[in-house]
């Protein structure tokens, strides 16, 4: 799912393909405005959908961002909103937003990852806080190598059984 703009899109259907997965990740447009709480929603709606046709079915949902969301939920192009000065790093309604869709991750339980994209010397944090709403483990990509994504998802994946 590509959250960009004012909108999310689903970009692949789910997939046990790791390999199919990080080519798609390659191409997915990046940069912009950030609705991550539009992206998470998208999400939900996608593994209600998938468990409602195989109740066994364990998601496993990977979350790569910088966790500063802009967006806030219902927000549309050209819409006339109001919001309040948010600077960088500062918390505002679209990051309540996230937080709150984060959030109903960890109270369904799923399974999940989130690697935090921001980088350089200024960090904010703010994907380590939508890891602690989502109850996901929390991977810092400036400790991943790029081959090395795909090779710590098949990790996760034998321990999904388990719950948490």
């Amino acid at each position: 799912i590509s959250f960009r703009g004012t909108e999310a899109k689903l970009l692949l259907p789910p997939t046990n393909s790791v390999e199919l997965a990080q080519t798609y990740l390659a191409d997915m447009p990046t940069g912009g405005r950030t609705p991550l709480s539009q992206g998470l929603y998208v999400a939900l709606q996608l593994i209600e959908t998938e468990r409602l046709k195989d109740r066994d079915v364990v998601p496993l949902v990977i979350l790569l961002s910088d966790g500063r969301a802009n967006v806030p939920m219902g927000w549309t192009e050209g819409q006339e909103r109001t919001l309040p000065g948010i600077g960088i790093g500062e918390e505002g309604p679209a990051s309540t937003d996230a937080k709150h869709m984060a959030s109903v991750f960890k109270e369904q339980r799923i399974h999940s990852v989130v690697v935090d994209t921001e980088v350089g010397d200024l960090k904010f944090g703010m994907a380590k806080s939508i890891s602690e709403a989502m109850g996901a483990q929390y991977i810092m990509l400036d400790n991943l190598e790029a081959d090395k994504l795909a090779q710590t998802v098949r990790l996760r994946l034998p321990s999904m059984g388990q719950s948490g």
